[in-house]
């Protein structure tokens, strides 16, 4: 049995988050999967990998990538946060790194030990949370909920795979982001009279929507 969940999320990686790494929709994607995570395992989540590659952006565009999505988790509730990866490092020629040599620029601090925007951005995170105690906090209690489907991961219709259900998820969670709105990720069979809205995402189908 697990205490808790892990989660990975790059929006490099992702059909759901074709914009640039510092967009609303790129930044919003680790908090996302990780209510996501622990709407559907019931267990608190760590974002385990996190990140983007100086090698394909400017210094700028990561430091504000980095902000946002970190302290986004702080505030939606994840259970922690470990950047990928540490350090940049040498050996792009070597595989795997050949075929993919930007992966050697996730890091924290550069290959020659100086820390860069993102590094910086994480001891900013570490001061603040310090600053106000972040431990001894308690999240308010969330105004609107979006129910999940009931069959998320075997969906008995073969064309409604969990990328379909995750990208109607997605962008219900990131409307109501934009509407001021803290969202919760809920079941249909779970407590739902506190909350004051509820969001229950859809996915089109031929002639008709099929919901939940």
């Amino acid at each position: 049995f697990n205490n808790f969940m892990c989660m990975h999320a790059y929006p490099l990686y992702t059909s759901l988050c074709p914009d640039s790494p510092d967009s609303l929709r790129s930044t919003y994607w680790p908090s996302f999967l990780c209510k996501l995570s622990s709407a559907l395992s019931g267990k608190p989540t760590l974002m385990e990998e996190f990140g983007v590659s100086s090698q394909l952006i400017s210094p700028e565009m990561e430091r504000r990538y980095y902000e946002s999505v970190v302290f986004s988790l702080a505030a939606n509730g994840a259970l922690g946060v470990f950047p990928w990866c540490f350090a940049d490092f040498i050996g792009r020629q070597k595989k795997p790194y050949d075929a993919a040599p930007y992966e050697a620029g996730f890091g924290l601090t550069s290959t020659n030990g100086k820390i860069k925007p993102s590094g910086e951005v994480m001891i900013k995170l570490a001061r603040v949370l310090e600053k106000v105690a972040f431990n001894s906090l308690q999240r308010e209690k969330a105004s609107a909920a979006m129910i999940l489907p009931r069959r998320y991961h075997d969906n008995p219709d073969k064309d409604i795979k969990p990328e379909t259900e995750a990208r109607a998820l997605f962008n219900s969670f990131l409307l109501a982001k934009q509407a001021g709105l803290d969202v919760d990720l809920v079941r249909i069979d779970q407590q739902l009279d506190s909350y004051k809205i509820l969001f229950v995402p859809v996915v089109p189908r031929r002639a008709a929507f099929r919901a939940c």
